[in-house]
């Protein structure tokens, strides 16, 4: 991080912002209106701390992030990892749903 970077974070820290700036998913898809982030793990990788706070900070925001492994192609170990981030995705739409109806 540069001096100017540090700066610029505290300052943002002071007005109540967490700043992350780890964790970034592998890869941002993007289909039309549709976006999607993926955090891709190789044979015995896991997920790090800065990460899952990345995934849900995201998911929180509407944008659904999940984990793809490549140990594991069954569909539903894969389910049952991105549960939560599916959770809180679910949670923000439908507050972003309530709050456009209520306008």
């Amino acid at each position: 991080m540069t001096s100017y970077e540090g700066l610029l974070k505290e300052e943002y820290e002071q007005k109540g912002w967490t700043v992350l700036t780890n964790g970034w998913p592998d890869f941002l898809l993007v289909r039309g209106n549709e976006i999607q982030a993926v955090e891709i793990k190789r044979r015995g990788d896991k997920v790090r701390p800065e990460q899952v706070e990345m995934h849900k900070a995201l998911s929180k925001a509407g944008l659904f992030t999940f984990i793809e492994r490549e140990d594991e192609p069954n569909l539903a170990s894969r389910f049952l990892e991105n549960a939560e981030n599916i959770l809180i995705y679910l949670r923000a739409t439908k507050n972003k749903k309530k709050v456009a109806n209520a306008d």
